[in-house]
């Protein structure tokens, strides 16, 4: 559940802290008594039981741009997250790029550090052969087809970004620093290019072959100097910054920053004065280093780009919702408040996809998620996903018959917050829909109907079942 909801701590003043246990009785009440798993839901009997889905939903486009790629919050180690890659590559606005939302660009900043503390390369003589820095390779968002490659830039940055910071996807560099290889990257065969070394198949990946400058400074280091232990050598290396050139490019690459090394590749006389050859590996290591992801979205000239933040009474007619960092949704029920107090059995909130802006090419989300932002414009964690965990709140994908036709629908089942709503009266909160998060950031995109499309069937819908109160 971490992955999937953000959380953000309100703070309260101790005159609410009366108020608030209040609350939590009510509250526990209705979750008692109310809250019914679906298959206990009563029957629709016009006499105790109701149902009405002409409740008012207004629905805005606006931005969702926090999300972690990296460092350290509340105790939660990102950059050690073996399950979280980072996105690399352009997507360009406009066809054959994404036509719909605009332009994405994705860069990463890694650090490696020494094979171990005080570290001196193996006997005498030593000769540096060769530097390789490596990425593994995990998978793709967008056109994987692209005959044309991509060109990836490493730099060596001056910049020591300390491990224990947090980093979001807005966090970036300011000094590039240093241009030590580029890389052609095609998407359409990178996961067959593996190498073979030793007989063995590593990981497909993107490698960078380091310049003799940087040869000949790594080579003067000593356990004195640069290699006296991790944060000295983190000192003088800076880190690594690995950005594409932004002029070309449909495809998002998800690399496993988290395996990035260093490969010295080196000749030395060992103790019999015997020529001999080694690999020296400087690894990742979220405990000493830094990895963090840049994502950039321009909507500039996009069709999203008319409906951001417009303010429009009612809503817009479309909605543009992408897995963060991105575009969201913000939802609203200006009337919900007003409804007699009743005991909701169920409710369900659903969105209707725009098929025809649909593309294979840039997947629609397997799933939304919702977070509710309360009366002072404060992110939280969405009760019904505390209570009854994101398989009952649900918001995933499927097919459904709208009308006489087949479409993509997302459900949402918040019966707790549309109880909480209506036992306290409460219009004035909204909650924000993006796609689910995922290891993968910025993969995904979709066009929902908004609350101000002509085409009623396809509008927001929320559905509850509900019980009299005598």
């Amino acid at each position: 559940m971490n992955k999937l909801i953000r959380v953000r701590a309100s703070k309260i003043g101790f005159a609410s802290i009366g108020l608030i246990a209040c609350i939590i009785v009510i509250l526990s009440s209705c979750k008692e008594n109310t809250i019914l798993p679906p298959d206990l839901v009563p029957a629709v009997d016009n006499i105790n039981t109701f149902q009405q889905d002409t409740f008012t939903v207004v629905t805005h486009t606006t931005f969702d741009d926090s999300i972690l790629t990296g460092g350290i919050r509340n105790g939660l180690n990102v950059g050690a997250d073996a399950d979280f890659s980072h996105a690399i590559g352009t997507i360009l606005s406009g066809a054959p790029g994404d036509a719909i939302f605009g332009k994405t660009i994705g860069s990463a900043y890694v650090q490696v550090r020494p094979p171990s503390p005080a570290f001196a390369f193996s006997g005498t003589n030593q000769v540096i052969d060769s530097i390789i820095v490596a990425v593994n390779y995990e998978t793709a968002y967008g056109d994987t087809m692209m005959a044309q490659n991509q060109t990836f830039n490493l730099y060596r940055t001056p910049e020591n970004k300390p491990f224990d910071s947090t980093y979001y996807e807005f966090s970036s560099i300011t000094n590039l620093g240093t241009w030590l290889d580029d890389a052609q990257v095609s998407f359409n065969t990178i996961r067959t290019d593996s190498p073979l070394i030793g007989g063995v198949r590593l990981r497909p990946r993107v490698s960078f072959k380091l310049d003799t400058n940087f040869r000949n400074d790594l080579q003067s280091q000593t356990a004195a100097t640069g290699f006296l232990d991790y944060p000295t050598f983190l000192t003088w290396l800076g880190g690594f910054y690995i950005t594409p050139d932004s002029s070309i490019g449909n495809t998002l690459g998800y690399f496993d920053t988290d395996n990035t090394a260093m490969y010295v590749y080196y000749r030395f006389l060992n103790s019999n004065s015997e020529a001999d050859t080694t690999v020296a590996v400087f690894p990742f290591d979220a405990t000493y280093c830094t990895r963090f992801n840049n994502i950039k979205r321009n909507y500039a000239g996009s069709p999203a780009s008319n409906f951001i933040e417009t303010g429009t009474v009612g809503g817009d007619s479309l909605l543009y919702i992408q897995s963060e960092p991105g575009l969201a949704s913000l939802v609203t029920f200006p009337n919900i408040g007003n409804f007699p107090n009743a005991i909701i059995n169920k409710a369900e909130l659903s969105f209707t996809a725009l098929s025809s802006l649909d593309s294979g090419t840039f997947n629609i989300p397997p799933q939304l998620q919702l977070v509710y932002i309360n009366e002072n414009g404060e992110d939280e964690v969405l009760e019904d996903y505390i209570q009854f965990g994101t398989t009952r709140v649900g918001g995933k994908r499927n097919w459904a018959t709208i009308g006489t036709t087949q479409q993509i629908e997302y459900v949402f089942n918040i019966t707790h917050t549309i109880q909480n709503a209506i036992t306290l009266q409460n219009s004035n909160f909204a909650l924000k829909m993006s796609g689910a998060r995922n290891d993968y950031p910025a993969s995904n995109r979709v066009v929902l109907r908004g609350s101000g499309s002509g085409i009623t069937l396809e509008k927001p819908n929320l559905n509850i079942i509900f019980t009299k109160i005598q």
